[in-house]
């Protein structure tokens, strides 16, 4: 019988991305080798054990994250922030859109909890604040935003109804649950316009 191929450390962090955002920290390790075919040994010695790689398969997210989303919603405006999120929350054919996010979820693990964890934790968050500042402070520039409106404010609106939204998917692992609240959201936004 022909022996199993072993995994890369790329595809390990890959696949034990996708089994922690589904089912949280607290996957067991038998489980996790049975969802990501990386082995025990492979585990405790190239990746750091279960926490380790739970940190791995964060900092991969966060990357992704980072380019994908928030240094486009950094660069651009109102405009960029909706049309992310529709893609984000009407997405059919990616099967983790359903989980919510992985960092959202990992915030309200209660089996997460170590400093290198918080410390992606505040990271995610502190993007995504910036990112909304940033988008909103271009929109001001370009003098689309009504006067009134406190960017900073506005931003943290914006990072805690995502969260929220996230949340609701994770739950109700479904993203069809989300669409009515982000669909308000996206006319809150629309609201903060001159008209």
């Amino acid at each position: 019988m022909p022996r199993k191929r072993k995994l890369s450390i790329e595809e390990a962090i890959e696949k034990s991305m996708f089994a922690f955002w589904q089912y949280g920290f607290g996957l067991g390790v038998r489980s996790l080798e049975e969802k990501t075919g990386i082995n025990r040994f492979m585990l405790q010695t190239e990746l750091g054990g279960k926490e380790g790689l739970f940190i791995k398969a964060l900092d991969a997210y966060l990357a992704k994250m980072e380019k994908d989303l928030f240094l486009p919603i950094a660069s651009g405006n109102l405009d960029t922030i909706i049309e992310l999120l529709k893609k984000q929350f009407n997405d059919n054919k990616n099967p983790m859109a359903c989980h919510g996010c992985f960092v959202v979820n990992t915030i309200s693990d209660e089996n997460a909890v170590s400093e290198e964890i918080e410390r992606r934790r505040r990271r995610f968050m502190d993007l995504s604040l910036k990112s909304f500042i940033s988008a909103l402070e271009n929109e001001q520039k370009n003098n689309r935003l009504k006067e009134n409106l406190n960017i900073g404010k506005t931003a943290s609106f914006l990072t805690a109804s995502i969260f929220g939204i996230n949340i609701l998917d994770k739950v109700k692992n479904s993203n069809s649950h989300s669409r009515p609240a982000m669909e308000m959201l996206v006319q809150q936004m629309m609201s903060w316009r001159k008209t």
